[in-house]
């Protein structure tokens, strides 16, 4: 390993040694600037109108080697403002360049017409094209402007505002026909001398050109609408950028303006759910600061299928903890095309976040808040104590149990006393799930951001803090957020970027059991036990001594958990001056994690009360305080070399990266734990007893090399090609495993750039056909299986190991061998293939983007289920043996359009997504209803990914065919598991036809307890100053394991429990109550339950303050905005939330929001 890193600092250094050498050799020439304008011409297709005078002998120093993936007004501002020129928009790929003299006079004074072109137009030598003027006269050639010389001129005077009422400065205005026009004012206005059959063109960048007939109108006031196509935004990619036209695989992407739009939530994982297509986000409860989980396409492999998480270009940092404020862009890349330059991470897709930067410009300080209330989306509805007594005696007859003398039930007596509520020290009513968990609670949000730049050096800041309180009095969270992301060029053709991120959390739960222990204590204790007394002691009760409830309740000790994370890069880009289009880059990232983790357990005081209401104070739990301690720290270097060219030859275009990554990082764990602490009033380690200690500690170190290319080619943005590789190493592989190739190819057509297509379909404006194909691995596998690895039993005070010595034994560990080494095991391999169809309809009025994709992993690791005999007495590792395929069908259709000051949208999205196991190493002799082999790979969210048959996961279990009815149904039925089976029952299939039921009917389950549906529908207008969006969002095909229903009275009976199976609701969807009567709690189908559902994902109102307010206190913009989050949700199930699979924990939540932002 040491060896493979020596190799990756050379070259990481040899790639430094190219940029200094560049610096030493850089020839800082000047070109003039029509030969700059010629080469955007050639690359963009714009066209100039200007002087010829106003560029005569003016040169730039402006890099136009490589001008492909950039913004075309980005370039133009680099060729023209350093010569005190500036651009105005005409028209799609037309511009004026005028001096800024002229568009400052225009700006701060009152409108004037300019004639930015006249006679002495240079000829069209191909660097530009001089627009003369349509239906010109002889004047107008000789340098004159005759606007007629029959008709009367006339001022004609106006504003152009957008939709949201916001005013347009700087937007050109031109008679068609003529050289003469205009430019708005900072407050959108203008005046014009016209005449009456004059025609007005209204242009600005990333606007619809407008054109309005004069005729005998004096005022004109427009309203611009948005250009929806998008089809020049530049998308990023892995290590790079392309435009959105160009992209040959499959990519969704989120813009910093969509992410903006949800105030509700704290992290930017929830934020993505229903906005983009093939990306499945499933929430891992609502506890403080929690994130969920996501997958991209659905599932196929029985090991980790979470996407890669890339920020700034560095794999592996966490989506949660970024602060959403901050990011710029999120890219979604799905098929092979995509994702094969991260080769062995890239099998489940890759998600790229790409901070913000700053811009040229003067300071923009932006503050904003957020406040925030939470309240459950679904209350668990239970039992009160009268039904909960009621029903638990019905159950009791039912196994013919009910004797109240022995205390088995409770007589009338008792369950009149637990109805009337007059005694509740001995015949109490808690309600669990009220006790612990508040009807409501607070969030808040606080961002401070500022950036800005000139030419050479931009800056973002930004600061971001979240207080995160939680449902139980024992949780809690709180985030800081610093970044600082600098561009700078620091020498011709030199650009350095530096990125520093820190990030501190720090949360709080339960000490003794932890806040998920504690939430379903709320699900599982009773309403007959009591909480307190009336006199407000905590209440022991032997079936529930030291109940974590009541821990949570007490607030006894505390458990602080504190996270430092700091993110760092930094990289120098240099383009080669010798060699057009030629580039080299270098970048280290250094990452550092440092927790810390304090829990202290105190003592509960409880009390038990006799008959005649005296108390007696019983030893709570645990019996003395302890303390446990942890230290965690992690830290990992990243380096990149990279040589990057991007060129044109002709009508051709071509561009090529090779590139270089290594990482490496090291991991440090130490915990440790005193018990018999002679106080509870200080919590440090020296106060516990040194007799009752336990340490551990464990660290780790693991590294990564790889080599990545891509080669791309284009015909005059019509044919498209490209190919992308990566050869990756890992040390979770043995040696002779360790490397991978991964490929891909792909290529696209766009239809719409051949002359057959537009004659015939002109609606169509964009049409593009893609495909690609490509082999990607996935090393989200237990790591060093190759190896032999021993645990260490014993040591300390607690238990393990043996004793030797006779009367004076001493206590010695052991070593217990964990699992047989498989020196052949090496990576999933995933094969992908995509097809996709790109379109935009109608001057971008509607966007279809749709893609159908099939993928088979092989070699993933599974274990020898059902092949090893129990007396080799330990288990043999996982082999490269499964296969599953996973296919599917996504599809997003746009829709915008402005109707005067009036603007709407609508994107319903949905993706298709079904897996099958094509094989699993399993039994034989297994008959086949109970082979995995050939069904879905199954999820369960509480337990974790398995195609092993496992009856506690709810995968395998009875096939159920209703309730038996009578006795004669049962008697002529299959024999039951069971002999006391009775009316109201469960009847189960005999599906192997012997004619009574055993283990082998039992069968793989038909559940989907991974979604196979999700959708969702962005829609929203603007009219004014208001703004209104709106995300729906679901799934379907999806169930989930009901288990608090088949556990019955093993948890805390919910409402549901009273419409069950009597001889006079025969038809009740519940079976005749039962305690412990196994018949009804053998796992089956019969407890599966469809959790599909639809919910108002989020709202957001907002109001922007009219330009006229804002001037009186500096404002560029103030924002009030008003919504929520999960706020209706449809669903045929009751019990939960139905995202939330049934499962018992922190309830998902439902917010409320008001928000404040306020640019300076």
């Amino acid at each position: 390993m040491c060896k493979i890193l020596q190799k990756g600092l050379f070259l990481s250094s040899f790639t430094l040694l190219l940029l200094t050498t560049g610096i030493t050799m850089a020839n800082a020439q000047s070109i003039p600037v029509t030969k700059a304008l010629k080469s955007v011409t050639k690359i963009f297709g714009t066209r100039f109108v200007y002087e010829k005078s106003l560029l005569e002998g003016k040169e730039t120093k402006y890099d136009i080697s490589h001008l492909k993936g950039k913004q075309v007004e980005a370039v133009l501002k680099g060729i023209l403002y350093p010569e005190g020129l500036v651009f105005l928009y005409v028209k799609e790929n037309y511009y004026t360049i005028i001096p800024r003299e002229q568009l400052r006079e225009s700006m701060i004074g009152a409108p004037r017409s300019v004639n930015p072109a006249s006679s002495q137009l240079p000829a069209n030598t191909g660097n530009s094209v001089e627009r003369q003027p349509e239906n010109t006269s002889e004047s107008t050639k000789n340098g004159t402007e005759a606007l007629s010389s029959t008709s009367a001129i006339r001022i004609v005077h106006g504003r152009v505002i957008d939709s949201l009422g916001n005013p347009l400065a700087g937007v050109s205005i031109h008679i068609v026909g003529t050289t003469k026009g205009t430019i708005t004012d900072a407050d959108g206005a203008y005046s014009l001398q016209v005449a009456p059959n004059a025609v007005l063109e209204f242009s600005n960048i990333g606007y619809i050109t407008h054109k309005v007939n004069v005729g005998i109108q004096s005022n004109i006031d427009v309203v611009m609408r948005t250009n929806k196509t998008g089809l020049s935004q530049v998308v990023v990619i892995g290590y790079g950028t392309q435009r959105e036209v160009d992209l040959t695989g499959a990519v969704s992407t989120i813009s910093a303006k969509e992410i903006s739009r949800d105030h509700s939530v704290i992290n930017a994982t929830d934020m993505l759910e229903g906005r983009i297509p093939g990306l499945f986000i499933m929430k891992n409860g609502g506890a403080p600061g929690s994130g969920s989980d996501m997958y991209v396409r659905g599932l196929s492999t029985f090991n980790n299928s979470s996407p890669l998480v890339v920020i700034d270009g560095i794999p592996g940092r966490s989506l949660d903890d970024i602060n959403p404020n901050d990011i710029a862009s999120i890219s979604v890349l799905k098929d092979a095309a995509s994702v094969a330059v991260y080769g062995a991470r890239a099998a489940n897709g890759v998600i790229l976040v790409t901070t913000k930067r700053g811009t040229v410009g003067k300071p923009e300080i932006t503050f904003s808040m957020n406040m925030i209330n939470q309240r459950p989306t679904q209350i668990y509805k239970q039992l009160n104590s009268y039904q909960y007594v009621t029903l638990y005696n019905e159950a009791l007859k039912n196994e013919d149990s009910y004797n109240p003398v022995v205390g088995s039930g409770w007589n009338d007596a008792q369950v009149q006393a637990f109805k009337d509520g007059t005694d509740p020290n001995h015949y109490p009513n808690t309600n669990w799930y009220k006790e612990l968990i508040s009807p409501s609670i607070w969030q808040s949000t606080y961002n401070l951001s500022a950036s800005g730049g000139t030419e050479n050096t931009k800056y973002y800041l930004s600061a971001g803090y979240v207080n995160d309180n939680g449902l139980t009095p024992v949780e809690g969270y709180k985030r800081y957020n610093l970044r600082g992301n600098i561009t700078t060029t620091i020498a011709r053709n030199l650009k350095l970027n530096l990125d520093l991120a820190g990030i501190y959390t720090k949360s709080h739960g339960e000490a003794v059991y932890g806040s998920e222990y504690v939430i379903g204590q709320v699900y599982s204790t009773s309403p007959i036990r009591v909480n307190k007394f009336t006199n407000g002691d905590y209440a022991f009760v032997p079936e529930q001594r030291g109940s974590a409830a009541q821990q949570a309740l007490g607030q006894t000790g505390f458990n602080d958990n504190d996270n430092n994370v700091v993110n760092s890069n930094l990289s120098l880009t240099y383009d080669l001056p010798w060699v057009k289009g030629l580039s080299v880059k270098g970048l280290m990232a250094y990452d550092k994690m440092m927790g810390f983790k304090k829990s202290f357990a105190k003592p509960t005081d409880m009390y038990s009360i006799d008959a005649s209401g005296n108390y007696t104070l019983v030893p709570g739990y645990p019996t003395a305080p302890y303390l446990r301690e942890s230290y965690a720290q992690d830290y990992s270097i990243t380096l990149q070399g990279s040589i990057n060219y991007d060129n044109y030859f002709g009508s051709n275009h071509v561009t090529g990266m090779l590139l270089y990554e290594q990482s490496q990082e090291n991991t440090d764990n130490f915990s440790t734990r005193r018990d018999n602490f002679v106080s509870a009033a200080l919590a440090e380690l020296n106060l516990g007893d040194p007799t009752r200690v336990s340490n551990s500690g464990t660290g780790s170190e693991s590294a990564r090399q790889g080599v990545v290319g891509r080669f791309t080619y284009d015909y005059k943005d019509k044919y498209l090609a490209e190919f992308n590789f990566r050869y990756d190493g890992s040390d979770i592989f043995p040696p002779n495993h360790r490397f991978g190739f991964f490929p891909s190819v792909s290529a696209g057509w766009v239809l719409s750039e051949e002359p057959f297509f537009k004659d015939a379909v002109p609606a169509v404006n964009f049409l593009k056909i893609r495909g690609s194909w490509g082999q990607l691995g996935n090393d989200q596998v237990n790591p060093f299986q190759f190896l032999s690895t021993y645990s260490l039993i014993g040591g300390g005070s607690y238990g393990g190991g043996y004793t030797f010595g006779g009367t004076n034994p001493t206590f010695y560990q052991s070593l217990n061998p964990n699992v047989l080494p498989n020196p052949n095991f090496t990576w999933e391999r995933a094969v992908m293939t995509d097809v996709g169809v790109d379109a935009s309809i109608w001057e971008g009025l509607l966007s279809i983007k749709a893609d159908y994709f099939k993928k088979r992993t092989k070699n993933i690791l599974a274990p020898p289920s059902g092949l090893t005999p129990d007396v080799i007495g330990i288990s043999l590792p996982d082999q490269n043996s499964g296969i599953v395929d996973n296919s599917g069908f996504e599809i997003e259709i746009t829709h915008r359009n402005d109707i005067g000051k009036f603007s709407y949208y609508i994107s319903p999205n949905i993706s298709f997504s079904h897996n099958k196991v094509v094989y699993f190493p399993e039994s034989s002799s297994l008959p086949a209803w109970q082979k995995v082999s050939g069904k879905p790979v199954n999820f369960d969210p509480a337990n974790g990914i398995s195609a092993q048959p496992n009856p506690y996961l709810g995968q395998i279990g009875y096939h159920s065919v209703g309730l038996y009815q009578t006795k004669e149904q049962i008697a002529k039925g299959p024999t039951p598991p069971y002999s006391d089976v009775a009316p109201g029952d469960i009847e189960y299939a005999d599906i192997d036809h012997d004619g009574k039921i055993t283990a082998n009917d039992m069968e793989v389950l038909d559940a989907h307890f991974f979604p196979g549906i999700q959708y969702g529908i962005k829609w929203g207008c603007s009219y004014g100053g208001l703004e209104l969006n709106v995300l729906m969002q679901g799934a379907a095909e999806v169930s989930a394991y009901n288990t608090p229903a088949n556990y019955g009275f093993g948890y805390t009976p919910g409402t549901f429990l009273l419409d069950h199976w009597t001889p006079a609701n025969t038809n009740a969807p519940y079976p005749r109550l039962f305690l412990n009567y196994q018949n009804n709690q053998e796992t089956s189908d019969y407890w599966i339950v469809n959790t599909a559902y639809m919910r108002v994902k989020n709202v957001e109102l907002g109001y922007h303050l009219p330009q006229s307010w804002l001037h009186r206190i500096g404002a560029k913009q103030v924002l009030i905005t008003v919504g929520g989050n999960n706020l209706l949700t449809f669903t045929k199930f009751k019990m939960f939330d139905p995202e939330s699979a049934g499962q018992v924990r922190d309830p998902l939540m439902k917010s409320y929001t008001a928000s404040l932002m306020i640019t300076f």
